[in-house]
């Protein structure tokens, strides 16, 4: 019998271990876990399905262009027809990457001239993760990056064109799905038909700007339009989720008999919510400055006044080495996640960035709501995240709800979105003066209260560095 309870005592002490150990790996890091005993149930089948919705939100383009060597259109994201040549696209550029590529002897500027597909990423993406997204362990290509792809349906064959940095290059492939010639020619008639797209044809910028310009300072397939009449655009209604606006009205209102019990109100929402586990391991207090902040011995959380959130942890990237691109990157979309569980409209980030040193990656993300970038002021992107294979290190964020106005004075705000005509309401006298990675139409959120804000256009250097310009009101 005393040898049946030690046992027993023995076991209960084993499994206290073990819990123990979980903790301490939780408290060090607070990186979002599934749950360890999901995990043990079926792990591959998890981790697959996991990584494959995550490949499927952020590896997509930021634009599919049709051309027919004249007038340019933009797929729409909302039609099934995008997600029928991302389909098709996928598989031509896998295809390509896992054959041998060579360089082109045609520029990017001059393949801009040529009818096709043309399918734009968020920014520059180095090889590696790309194959990452796309489960390619067969890539044999030259190619270290990718940021965007032609596509170049010819008779019996199509011609693959991709663009790394400043290299071109190519491959040749028998033509298949949307990208042989006669779907590619019915595409064309479809658009040039259609009573939406036969309206919203644009010019790419190359083909009014001194070719010496292209490339260097100008990227010379951004589409613009050169149509004088005027067009509808909506406004958008861009807050702060709401437990970060109570928490700045609460250290605002210091007349506020409340005010303490409503910051702490406020604060342990905004604590539930971007802490995954061990939430009762973490300090709160304010700065000098009503910056809130939860912190334990490796991980600090901070809220600050203007609605930004951050994380550090605390001994950098000390005893940690880098990591493959893959794994990094999911532990940059995990930060993501867990912080964005404040906003409504996380869904509408996309991955606009790729950085790395010696000792750790960097992903930036930015919003876009149907086709327009949101522009938070005074930062080049809406989030950055640095992490390594086996942690997130430090990350900026800025959560946000975006929702668009409805009512006659917005429905019937009318503007002229001829590039000419924005250009001279701005003073921009000679086109070829400009630097421009890429042109849209976006909003600027502009503080932390909640605003009303109208449509601008904007100007995009590589850097990530935006000019905002005021579009011509109609009447003006």
């Amino acid at each position: 019998m005393n040898k049946t309870i030690a046992i027993f005592i023995a076991v209960i002490l084993f499994i206290g271990v073990i819990f123990q150990a979980m903790v301490i790996i939780d408290y060090h890091s607070d990186e979002f876990n599934p749950g360890f005993f999901k995990r043990r149930e079926n792990p591959t089948t998890y981790f697959e399905s996991f990584d494959e919705a995550i490949a499927n939100q952020f590896f997509m383009p930021f634009d599919i262009y049709l051309r027919d060597g004249d007038k340019t259109w933009i797929v729409k994201k909302d039609e099934d027809l995008f997600n029928t040549l991302w389909k098709d696209g996928k598989s031509a550029i896998l295809t390509a990457m896992s054959r041998e590529t060579v360089k082109s002897n045609d520029s990017w500027a001059e393949l801009s001239n040529e009818a096709g597909i043309l399918f734009k990423m968020g920014g520059l993406f180095p090889i590696g993760f790309v194959n990452f997204l796309m489960d390619n362990n067969k890539n044999t290509t030259q190619i270290d990056s990718m940021e965007k792809f032609l596509i170049i349906p010819d008779g019996n064959v199509m011609y693959v064109y991709i663009k790394s940095g400043e290299e071109v290059y190519e491959a040749e492939l028998p033509a298949s799905g949307l990208f042989t010639s006669s779907n590619f020619a019915g595409l064309i008639s479809l658009f040039t038909a259609d009573p939406y797209y036969s309206q919203n044809s644009y010019t790419e910028i190359h083909k009014f700007v001194d070719e010496s310009v292209l490339g260097k300072f100008i990227e010379p397939d951004i589409p613009v339009t050169l149509d004088v009449n005027s067009r509808n655009l909506p406004w958008l209604k861009l807050s702060i989720p709401v437990p970060i606006r109570e928490y700045i009205d609460a250290v605002n209102n210091s007349d506020s008999a409340s005010r303490h019990e409503d910051i702490d109100e406020a604060s342990l929402i905004i604590k539930s919510n971007i802490i995954s586990r061990t939430l009762n391991t973490y300090e709160m207090h304010l700065d000098s400055f009503d910056n809130l902040f939860f912190s334990n011995q490796f991980n600090i959380y901070e809220v600050s006044k203007t609605g930004w959130i951050s994380y550090n942890y605390t001994e950098g990237t000390q005893g940690d080495e880098k990591g493959d691109i893959g794994p990094a990157f999911m532990k940059a979309v995990e930060t993501l996640n867990n912080i964005m569980r404040l906003s409504k409209n996380s869904g509408n980030l996309y991955l606009s960035g790729i950085y790395e040193d010696d000792e750790s990656y960097s992903f930036t993300f930015d919003y876009r709501f149907e086709g327009n970038v949101i522009v938070i002021e005074g930062s080049n992107h809406a989030v950055e995240i640095r992490s390594t294979g086996t942690r997130t290190i430090e990350a900026k964020l800025y959560p946000l709800n975006i929702e668009k106005m409805v009512g006659d004075q917005y429905i019937d705000s009318k503007y002229k979105t001829a590039f000419l005509f924005i250009t001279n309401f701005n003073g921009i006298s000679n086109i070829n003066t400009i630097e421009a990675y890429e042109m849209y139409l976006g909003y600027v959120k502009t503080g932390a209260v909640l605003e009303v804000v109208k449509p601008y256009w904007i100007m995009e250097k590589k850097t990530g560095e935006k000019q905002v310009l005021n579009l011509v009101e109609a009447g003006d």
